[in-house]
């Protein structure tokens, strides 16, 4: 199993528990270190360790692209709908300004796994994080749904066979479409059992219907006013309605580029 990515990631927050003035971000990471059930992957909080000396920094995108190769997986979900499901998310914060307010939407670009068919499905979330259980107006093809943390937009393909490895690249990236906010996800395919042209599918754009002058992926060592830190991550977890999953096997490599 290849877990490197994580053991870098849990060594670095246990790191940073020491420090006195943490930040609040980091305090979070601490929090749920101690007290949750926690995903597997790589994220970008705004914080590194350079040689034990803890270093803040903020980062403004407009794309941000997640690569995996998965060579198996299989796992057990608590989720009753896919006892046998996973995901792998790519999770992102959006701030977006005007001359009067701010807006916050976390942006999920997800690749659901039946891992006892060897299907997937290809699904985006918007949340709006702009203040706690904020309503959410967004149009694309998916349809807004209401849930304990709030309205969510969702969208999902159909399923698809895929054979292993599996492996590509997730998409977001966001634009402005008459002074609103564009969110556009995609993916690429380079291996599906063999290897593939690579081609960019755009299965989903969606417009927030709030003028903005200016939108941005975003990274910084603080948090959103919900509470929940800007990050960008690339991580496994459960099926969806915060279920978990239970791998039994899993061999995957992940890694994270923002533009």
């Amino acid at each position: 199993m290849k877990l490197v990515a994580m053991v870098v990631l849990l060594f670095f927050v246990i790191t940073i528990a020491s420090v006195v003035n943490a930040s609040p971000v980091t305090q979070e990471i601490n929090k749920a270190l101690h007290n949750s059930v926690l995903p597997l992957g790589i994220a970008s909080f705004g914080v590194s360790n350079d040689s034990g000396n803890i270093r803040y920094f903020t980062i403004k995108t407009k794309e941000v692209l997640g690569f995996f190769n998965v060579s198996v997986i299989r796992s057990n979900s608590s989720c009753l709908d896919y006892p046998y499901g996973a995901s792998l998310q790519l999770n992102s914060v959006v701030l977006s300004k005007n001359v009067i307010e701010n807006y916050t939407f976390w942006i999920q670009n997800v690749i659901l796994f039946n891992t006892s068919d060897n299907k997937i499905s290809f699904i985006d979330n918007v949340w709006n994080f702009s203040s706690f259980c904020s309503p959410l107006t967004a149009i694309g093809k998916g349809k807004i749904y209401n849930s304990s943390q709030g309205q969510v937009y969702i969208y999902s393909t159909n399923w698809k066979s895929i054979e292993y490895p599996f492996s590509g690249y997730l998409l977001e990236n966001v634009s402005q479409s008459e002074n609103y906010l564009k969110l556009s996800f995609g993916y690429v395919i380079i291996e599906n059992g063999t290897l593939y042209l690579p081609k960019i599918i755009w299965f989903d754009n969606v417009t927030i219907p709030v003028n903005v002058s200016s939108s941005f992926i975003t990274v910084a060592p603080t948090l959103t006013p919900e509470g929940r830190p800007y990050d960008v991550e690339l991580v496994f977890g459960g099926p969806g309605d915060g279920s978990v999953s239970y791998f039994s096997k899993i061999n995957a490599s992940l890694a994270l580029f923002l533009q």
